[in-house]
């Protein structure tokens, strides 16, 4: 599948690897990003050059945010969209771009506000591959 669209009004076709390659190199302190379905396993996997070690997360993590998600949503605020998780040596963000989860894996300086602000464009790509 190829997509007309991207970060900074890119004017090319990508595959959504590329996509999403792209987005790990241009967001500071991202890592790793992985697209998963429900039950964990990788759609996609991007990594940036710079990475040494491995942070992706395993699939029950993945499986647990999913049901942490099916969970906050009875708590009447709405469907879930993202939810951003801060530990001592790494960030993790997680949406819901349902039928898949997006994973964005960084560091503690991971650029929070920068990634949920390109959550709406990184669910188009996915809804894209969903439907091709």
């Amino acid at each position: 599948v190829q997509f007309p669209f991207g970060i900074a009004q890119m004017t090319e076709t990508k595959t959504a690897q590329e996509y999403f390659d792209s987005v790990v190199s241009r967001v500071n302190g991202l890592g790793t990003l992985l697209v998963t379905d429900k039950d964990g396993v990788v759609v996609i996997r991007s990594k940036s050059g710079s990475e040494t070690k491995d942070l992706t997360p395993d699939e029950a993590f993945v499986s647990a945010y999913v049901l942490s998600a099916e969970q906050i949503s009875k708590m009447d605020i709405g469907r879930n969209r993202s939810l951003v998780t801060m530990g001592a040596d790494k960030t993790l963000v997680h949406i819901n771009a349902s039928p898949y989860v997006i994973v964005c894996v960084g560091s503690t300086n991971l650029n929070v506000g920068f990634v949920l602000s390109l959550a709406d464009e990184m669910s188009s790509v996915v809804s894209a591959l969903a439907s091709a």
